[in-house]
């Protein structure tokens, strides 16, 4: 990879497994004030930017949003039964000096459950940040 920032994420896989990937954290790959979308999940989604044209990503692939006045508005979905559903319609506040990773996952995790054991939908939306001043691994 050559870059001198990455960051080891630990994903749930199949059978009570994780799976691992590197992410290159480099700012020539992911410039500062800028989020990368990643599918985790075992199928596609489906992530629409500011109403914008609709990316289909692939299980493990992502793409770079810009977002405009610090914000990412975008609509997330998935497909069931052969049918897009959209899950949610959010937005993601991201800095100037920040990197932002926004992990799409599917998990029945205790991690994902709020106290009350309830899951927040089909699929699970994860944001990791580092700043420009921070050189140790990103915070949630």
């Amino acid at each position: 990879m050559g870059s001198r920032r990455a960051t080891v994420l630990l994903a749930p896989g199949p059978d009570h497994t994780f799976q691992t990937f590197t992410i290159d954290d480099d700012p020539n790959q992911l410039p500062f004030g800028r989020v990368r979308i990643h599918n985790l999940t075992p199928f596609p989604i489906v992530v629409r930017c500011k109403g914008g044209k609709a990316l289909q990503l692939k299980p493990k692939e992502t793409v770079v949003a810009i977002p405009e006045n610090h914000y990412i508005f975008y609509e997330l979905g998935y497909q069931d039964g052969g049918e897009w559903k959209i899950l949610k319609n959010d937005m993601l506040r991201v800095a100037d000096d920040e990197q932002a990773h926004m992990v799409v996952l599917k998990s029945a995790n205790q991690f994902f459950r709020s106290s009350d054991g309830s899951m927040g939908g089909a699929l699970q939306v994860v944001v990791l940040r580092r700043t420009k001043e921070t050189e140790s691994a990103p915070t949630r």
